[in-house]
């Protein structure tokens, strides 16, 4: 499946004239929870679909990479030798804790997992069924599956709001109770 997926991805770099993916050197996130032959699996699959540059970096990592991009030159203040730092890692399904030791020489900066928790069965997607299951709970209201479909994106769309700007503290939610009719709700 993930060979299909690649060739797919590929084709379609192909289709928007970017070039041969293949081509390219590629970082592909992975799990932090994949062992050695999960591992070799997405290798072995990358290599099927033709992609043979590519290398498998840990999600984690990749979120604290993404984290000094987005901040720098703060981040280069902030990260010294010998410093652990907690990643949270709230993934679709699972949510991850990992320690990351900073090594650093002058503004050369590496990073590596030295402490993994198990993931945990608990993930964004989890998160937006129980925000709309206590939202349902207030409501006093039995909604139908179209309604409780409906409930769900619009906690996930509130939840995403409320943790992306840190001044918001509140998201409106909106419930169709029937045609051009909605319940009202708020998210806190």
């Amino acid at each position: 499946v993930t060979a299909r997926f690649l060739s797919k991805l590929s084709d379609s770099w192909y289709a928007e004239k970017c070039g041969l993916l293949a081509e390219q050197d590629i970082v592909l996130g992975i799990p932090n929870s994949f062992d050695e032959e999960a591992r070799e699996m997405t290798a072995r699959a990358s290599a099927a679909a033709g992609l043979s540059r590519i290398t498998l970096l840990e999600e984690p990592l990749a979120a604290f990479y993404c984290w000094i991009a987005q901040t720098w030159p703060k981040s280069r203040e902030l990260l010294v030798d010998g410093q652990i730092v907690l990643v949270c890692d709230v993934g679709a399904g699972t949510t991850d804790f990992s320690l990351i030791r900073v090594s650093r020489a002058g503004d050369r900066i590496d990073l590596a997992i030295f402490a993994a928790g198990p993931a945990l069965l608990l993930g964004g997607d989890n998160l937006d069924v129980a925000l709309a299951w206590l939202v349902e709970s207030k409501l006093s209201v039995p909604l139908s599956m179209r309604q409780r479909s409906g409930l769900r994106h619009q906690c996930s769309v509130a939840k995403e709001r409320l943790l992306g700007d840190r001044y918001l503290n509140r998201a409106e939610i909106k419930v169709p109770a029937g045609p051009g009719n909605w319940l009202p709700s708020e998210l806190w």
